[in-house]
């Protein structure tokens, strides 16, 4: 559900929110703390991570950021193994365009009708007559946390130790069938769509 929440409020936040910064991942940077870009890069940053984001969906929530013009500084993390296929794209189109037609099927949505305004509503009320909100519903109504879950997990040496024991990814599962003409062709297309020219962009890959 935090992939799907993720999804639906990506675009209006990059439409709507302060900021001059803007860092755009996958699951890999859900769990970033915005409190140390701040103190560290001296920005006001915005954090879109969404589980499941291709690198072509990457692509284009830079370009929305792109015709917002909000944001001089880009931190992409890349997902190097989402070049080599396809990946079922998680962008939601009518919440990414500005037509009448979009703005409908975003006001009469389920998600908006049944889902996001009744719960805002709830929440904001519960928190104005005192009521003191699970550790969930806190963390899922800060911007900073947005699409976080670190909260859910436990971290630790023993940890990450079972699961190796577990035999958890321990085997390879990339078919490198035609793998260099597939990464290749899914990286140009990447860098294709993008206009380097009118920000400062940083690129990283996260620690699989």
């Amino acid at each position: 559900q935090y992939m799907i929440n993720a999804m639906y409020c990506a675009p209006g936040l990059i439409k709507t929110y302060e900021y001059d910064t803007i860092i755009i991942g996958s699951s890999m940077t859900q769990n970033f703390d915005m409190e140390l870009f701040r103190s560290k890069l001296k920005c006001s940053p915005l954090h879109i991570g969404v589980g499941g984001m291709s690198d072509e969906d990457i692509a284009e929530y830079v370009l929305l950021a792109n015709k917002v013009g909000k944001a001089d500084t880009y931190y992409l993390c890349i997902d190097i193994s989402e070049f080599r296929n396809m990946t079922n794209s998680t962008i939601i189109n009518y919440l990414m365009d500005d037509d009448f037609l979009s703005r409908m099927q975003y006001a009469i949505s389920y998600e908006s009708l049944f889902r996001f305004v009744p719960m805002d509503i709830v929440l904001t009320m519960a928190q104005k007559v005192g009521f003191s909100l699970p550790e969930a519903y806190r963390y899922r109504m800060t911007i900073d946390n947005f699409g976080y879950w670190g909260h859910q997990f436990t971290y630790s040496e023993d940890v990450v130790i079972d699961g190796w024991r577990g035999g958890i990814n321990a085997v390879s599962k990339v078919d490198t069938t035609d793998l260099y003409d597939k990464m290749t062709e899914g990286i140009d297309s990447f860098f294709e769509k993008l206009n380097l020219d009118n920000a400062d962009y940083y690129f990283f890959f996260p620690p699989y």
